[in-house]
């Protein structure tokens, strides 16, 4: 038979054992819960920083203007599959935000490269394209004011489409081609090129292609609300050709 002070110092080694262990696996318990919390951290932190990302601005390429004072950024959207957002007019310098504008277009998500931009040599206008939808591309136009505020010069566009389509004698557009900004003329004009799948030669299958010449400044050199329509084109069937060859050839390489 045990003593009793051998068994009330053995219950108490088991006691202090079970303790320990307790503690022991307790700790464990512990440690792998703070293990699992910063881990879950860490994976709310990457994702937000993911998102976050994704919507940043970025500069779209060759957007910087003649005189080497502004740049043009896109913001995308935050709508998750759809490709839209806020194009914005900085300046280089400072970064300050000098005008915005929204676009929406095809796909899921519009990059540095889904923009083209063309500058008016006085850097008081550009001209912008992208693919408004699948299979149809579109631009627009904004200018400077005195007071250096960018607004956008609205085009007559139901005008000379009506035009167009009257020339042309059928009944109405397909709604696949192009209504974008080519070219800044050396007046200052700004010349667009409206094409149609509805508007094709002959028994061929190419569409024909119209140039139309818009003014945008008023007598002060302003940008007008509305730009003016001062002649409407067909371009020629051999340019046409040549034009779709040059750029075959460049889609090539």
């Amino acid at each position: 038979m045990a003593h009793p002070e051998t068994l009330k110092t053995t219950l108490s080694n088991s006691a202090d054992d079970h303790s320990a262990a307790g503690q022991k696996e307790g700790g464990w318990f512990r440690v792998l819960l703070m293990k699992n919390l910063l881990f879950s951290s860490l994976l709310v932190l990457l994702i937000s920083s993911a998102a976050l990302a994704e919507n940043q601005s970025i500069p779209i390429d060759s957007s910087l203007s003649p005189d080497g004072r502004i740049e043009l950024w896109i913001q995308p959207g935050t709508d998750e599959g759809i490709s839209s957002g806020a194009a914005q007019i900085r300046e280089v310098k400072t970064g300050k935000l000098l005008g915005k504008f929204a676009w929406s277009g095809f796909g899921v998500k519009a990059g540095a490269t889904s923009f083209e931009v063309i500058w008016r040599p006085d850097s008081r206008f550009f001209a912008i394209k992208w693919e408004e939808n699948r299979g149809w591309m579109t631009g627009a136009v904004y200018g400077r004011l005195n007071n250096g505020q960018w607004v956008e010069v609205k085009r007559p566009s139901e005008d000379y489409i009506k035009d167009i389509v009257k020339k042309c004698g059928v009944s109405g557009l397909y709604g696949k081609g192009c209504d974008v900004p080519s070219k800044w003329l050396p007046n200052g004009d700004l010349v667009f090129i409206f094409a149609d799948r509805n508007l094709i030669y002959d028994h061929e299958d190419l569409e024909k292609e119209f140039m139309v010449a818009l003014r945008v400044v008023d007598q002060k050199s302003q940008p007008l609300k509305m730009a003016k329509i001062i002649s409407i084109k067909l371009i020629s069937r051999e340019e046409t050709e040549r034009r779709l060859k040059e750029q075959f050839s460049n889609d090539q390489d």
